[in-house]
């Protein structure tokens, strides 16, 4: 038995599981629709062959096959055939990775350190020292400063420093697949507010778990990219939650774009391996790893990084989201999602409801957090939740941000099932409220 442990409330207590599902002391079971499991079950992680546990391998200098392989087909995936690969165990390490290349690329190309890092309000980049600074969910300060570095935290929405009093929850504005120009419109503001002293750095997440906008769509992400590179503005692209299909594609931005809308780096880690093995990444664009190469430069890091098991397990889970993919299984559950949301937007005067091709995001009033969750427990659900507290002309508003998003191998109907009971928890919630 194992007590699964959630922050402020008392454990769940498990008896095992399989399936995207666990089995509960005293009987029942839970769905585990938080994205969590992503293409596997923590409880049946793919089975490697047993030579790859043979003998301790360092990790740090070694190029063996099968990870000259996994580099090869992880640039390709992400459109940088010719770029670098920075390897580490946890997602933290990876942003450390990236925030350390930022600066050694401001010192080569200014002379000194990042001197303006900027970050979506409601993102989350790790738990390590420098990336809980870039961490904005709580709080609704405009800026902070350490050790010289300035963060300027950029709200979306049109009211800038403030929400309206109404306060509207996200919704796809003008543009169908995204937040109609919000992350770009933001920039734009704080550039003629005089915000951006270079050497600047923008870290975005490509789908927020608690961003006031879930889904920039990939144009706007492209134009905010390419608005940054004439700039000079690094672009760390932070996809350790959201990337590796977690949302339908390895990032967020897709292989398709051209050279000027193209990350400086992009981050990975969860889904590179489904939760069954430590390993993280930095994907360099070929400029920067060349001149890594050439300076003869490499991170400080106390991770094993990539391994011959991590990049096995890797290999392993890309050849099941490319079954999954050419099934259908994206597509289908895409498509389920269109019919479950249409009309609902119309709708958002309390909540607002907003999707990608795998995840359905409900972002809530925060008093009515704790309300929804324990509504999906009665239907025999879990889903992931999160908070961010954005800035209001009097105070703050505080918004709950509730995922639902079933294994992705799960079969269509049953996903379909659960992500209806999902809304029709929070419907009931919404009605008593």
């Amino acid at each position: 038995m194992t007590p699964l442990r959630h922050l402020g409330r008392p454990p769940l207590r498990l008896d095992g599981g399989a399936d995207g599902r666990w089995r509960l002391e005293g009987g029942g079971t839970l769905l585990n629709a938080s994205g969590g499991p992503l293409v596997q079950t923590l409880a049946q992680p793919p089975q490697p062959p047993d030579d790859l546990y043979d003998v301790v391998t360092p990790s740090g200098g070694v190029e063996t096959p099968v990870r000259a392989r996994l580099e090869r087909e992880l640039l390709a995936r992400a459109g940088i055939e010719a770029g670098g690969v920075l390897w580490a165990s946890s997602g933290s390490d990876a942003m450390e990775i990236a925030l350390w290349f930022a600066d050694w690329h401001a010192h080569a190309r200014h002379g000194r350190a990042a001197a303006t890092y900027l970050v979506r309000r409601g993102g989350y980049h790790g738990n390590s020292f420098l990336t809980r600074f870039l961490s904005t969910r709580g709080g609704t300060e405009p800026e902070r400063t350490l050790d010289g570095r300035r963060l300027v935290i950029l709200d979306e929405h049109a009211d800038g420093a403030s929400l309206p009093a109404a306060y509207v929850p996200a919704d796809p504005g003008p543009d169908p697949d995204g937040g109609g120009g919000r992350l770009l419109a933001a920039l734009a503001r704080a550039e003629a507010q005089g915000a951006i002293v270079p050497p600047a750095v923008l870290v975005v997440e490509g789908v927020p778990t608690t961003g006031h906008v879930l889904w920039p769509g990939a144009g706007d992400l492209a134009r905010t990219v390419a608005w940054c590179r004439e700039r000079g503005i690094l672009v760390v692209l932070d996809e350790i939650a959201s990337g590796c299909f977690r949302h339908g594609g390895l990032t967020a931005l897709g292989p398709g774009a051209g050279a000027g809308a193209r990350p400086d780096v992009v981050t990975l880690s969860k889904g590179l391996t489904s939760g069954a093995y430590p390993l993280s990444c930095a994907l360099l664009a070929p400029e920067h790893a060349e001149a890594l190469r050439s300076a003869n430069q490499r991170p400080l890091t106390f991770t094993y990084g990539l391994t011959d098991a991590a990049a096995w397990f890797t290999l392993d889970c890309l050849s099941r989201y490319d079954a999954l993919a050419g099934s259908g299984a994206f597509s289908r559950r895409a498509a389920a999602i269109r019919s479950l949301l249409e009309g609902r937007r119309s709708n958002a005067s309390t909540a607002g409801v907003a999707a990608t091709a795998t995840t359905i995001r409900v972002d809530l009033p925060a008093a009515l957090a704790e309300p929804a969750i324990a509504a999906l427990r009665g239907r025999g659900l879990w889903a992931y939740l999160g908070s961010t507290a954005f800035p209001l002309r009097e105070g703050a508003a505080a918004r709950a941000f509730l995922h639902l998003c079933p294994p992705l191998d799960l079969e269509p109907a049953e996903a379909e099932a659960a992500l209806a009971a999902g809304l029709g928890a929070v419907d009931a919630v919404l009605a008593e409220a």
